[in-house]
């Protein structure tokens, strides 16, 4: 029996989403064609942003500050599916997670 493996430069990760640090966050509409707005929760000004295809990670990512109540995204340059969008800071060392979960269709 032969196994190889291929190092295709891809970064993986695991994250525990059941862990107490995650919230959740409001995106609405849901499910959207594209235009998306996100409720930035209370004393949350800056942070990650990242888009998460369920089947193929994480399609996007961008550093956010000086955020306000709410935060328009369009995500209609993406493929139809199901994607988590996630928005992250560092508290005291900790990685405190806002999630939601967008059905994005045409």
């Amino acid at each position: 029996m032969r196994i190889s493996v291929e190092d295709l430069g891809l970064t993986t990760s695991i994250v525990d989403y059941s862990s107490q640090n995650r919230r959740d966050l409001k995106a609405f509409p849901n499910p959207t064609s594209g235009p998306l707005t996100l409720e930035i929760p209370d004393g949350f000004t800056k942070g990650t942003l990242e888009i998460v295809d369920i089947r193929a990670g994480t399609v996007h990512r961008k550093k956010l500050s000086h955020l306000q109540e709410q935060f328009s995204l369009d995500i209609g340059h993406l493929p139809a599916g199901v994607y988590h969008i996630e928005l992250y800071t560092e508290e005291n060392q900790e990685r405190v997670f806002y999630g939601a979960r967008v059905v994005l269709s045409f």
